[in-house]
């Protein structure tokens, strides 16, 4: 299971994405909007990133046990970078 922290540790691994064909402008702002209103563990680690990452940590993130906040913002971040 990924969890936020282990996603933006991971990012750096990761090949830079040249995003060719990726329209980012509608769901960024979704993105940036459900950032904002998020927990501050997660948007303290979201904060930090570029859209493109956002979108591709977003993507990976789990859930874990759907109780309580943390668990709804990973599931409505993670549904919403997978479109």
């Amino acid at each position: 299971m990924l969890d936020l922290d282990q996603a933006a540790r991971l990012i750096e691994m990761q090949p830079t994405c040249t995003g060719r064909g990726l329209v980012l402008d509608p769901l960024t702002s979704q993105l940036d909007s459900l950032v904002v209103s998020a927990p501050e563990a997660a948007r303290s680690v979201l904060r930090k990133l570029t859209s493109k990452q956002r979108v591709r940590i977003c993507g990976g993130v789990r859930p874990g046990s759907l109780d309580g906040p943390n668990a709804a913002a990973k599931t409505a971040l993670r549904a919403l970078a997978c479109r």
